[in-house]
């Protein structure tokens, strides 16, 4: 993708635009409530053994453990077979969607979905670049959401992303910092990228702003 430069303010091409979300957590949930404290320790286990920071591949299902007791008790095998059955049919279908989204306010869309399993989400798109008041380059664009001094990009995930069976309502903020007119101009050799973790504290999607975030950078 080539960058395309014009004179100071006027709105100049940047090509592609490249969002890696970091491996994914992958989501089950036929039971009440979220085991979230035990995704907690696990993953604080992994990653003190790891010590790389990183998040272990692992998928979580529960399920209504007095219900299955109950088929047990009434010694009711085929009831206990087609309860355990609709348990491992909701695991096949665990994963959350992740959608990048095009427009803001009440006038969007979420393009690009992806279901989270194991490995990167990659998502890409284009953009534009003028000067802002500041001198720095400021990002435009269907993508490009927020004021000129915080842009940012929206990922909407689980029913945010049109995931309507989804148990997840969130939306994740990808900050358009640090990108200065030396990045613009090496861009013209690559796209910007930048990578950010797919899980939360919590164990599950990521939310809210990028915090830390790592900045962008010039891949070929």
């Amino acid at each position: 993708s080539a960058i395309l430069l014009g004179r100071v303010g006027q709105n100049v091409a940047v090509g592609r635009v490249r969002l890696l979300i970091g491996e994914q957590l992958v989501l089950g949930g036929a039971g009440q409530s979220s085991p979230a404290g035990g995704r907690q320790k696990i993953i604080a286990l992994y990653r003190a053994r790891t010590g790389d920071g990183s998040y272990p591949h692992f998928i979580i299902n529960s399920i209504n453990l007095k219900k299955g007791l109950d088929f047990m008790a009434a010694n009711d095998l085929a009831g206990m077979a087609d309860f355990l059955l609709e348990g491992i049919a909701k695991l096949a279908r665990a994963g959350v969607d992740f959608g990048l989204q095009k427009g803001s306010g009440s006038n969007y869309e979420v393009v690009q979905k992806r279901r989270s399993k194991t490995g990167d989400l990659r998502f890409e798109f284009d953009s534009r670049v003028k000067e802002g008041k500041d001198g720095l380059p400021a990002l435009l664009g269907p993508f490009v959401q927020g004021p000129p001094q915080g842009r940012f990009v929206y990922l909407d995930v689980g029913t945010y992303a049109g995931q309507a069976d989804s148990c997840w309502s969130r939306r994740l903020k990808v900050p358009l910092r640090g990108i200065t007119w030396e990045v613009v101009k090496q861009a013209s050799r690559g796209v910007l990228e930048t990578r950010v973790p797919g899980t939360g504290k919590d164990g599950g999607p990521t939310c809210a702003t990028v915090k830390p975030f790592n900045g962008w950078k010039v891949s070929r």
